[in-house]
């Protein structure tokens, strides 16, 4: 979730197999459950998207702030404010992504 001058959440939509072998890349270590530690790598891949977002922002001389990314399931019923969204599909090796922007008036 990013606050500030400009009010927007951030969805990463990445299937369970895709997740795997990306948390088993970016830690070094083969992973067969999507647990604790592939959680934190899809955190981390949606921080540093985050954080680039609020430093493109910030150099616009727009003042921001980045909460910490949380975990949603599929299954979990997430509602999103009204505004704006952008909604992309990412190719990634191994599979594709869905990245979401959505801009709304506040939190």
């Amino acid at each position: 979730m990013i606050s500030g001058d400009v009010h927007a959440t951030i969805v990463l939509g990445i299937p369970d197999s895709l997740l795997l072998k990306i948390a088993s890349k970016m830690l070094e270590e083969t992973y067969t459950e999507v647990d604790e530690l592939p959680q934190d790598a899809a955190k981390e891949i949606l921080n540093v998207m985050c954080g680039n977002i609020c430093a493109k922002l910030s150099q616009r001389d727009l003042i921001v702030n980045l909460a910490p990314p949380k975990i949603a399931s599929r299954t979990h019923a997430t509602s999103l404010p009204d505004g704006y969204a952008v909604i992309t599909s990412l190719i990634a090796v191994g599979g594709r992504f869905a990245l979401g922007i959505f801009q709304h008036e506040s939190a």
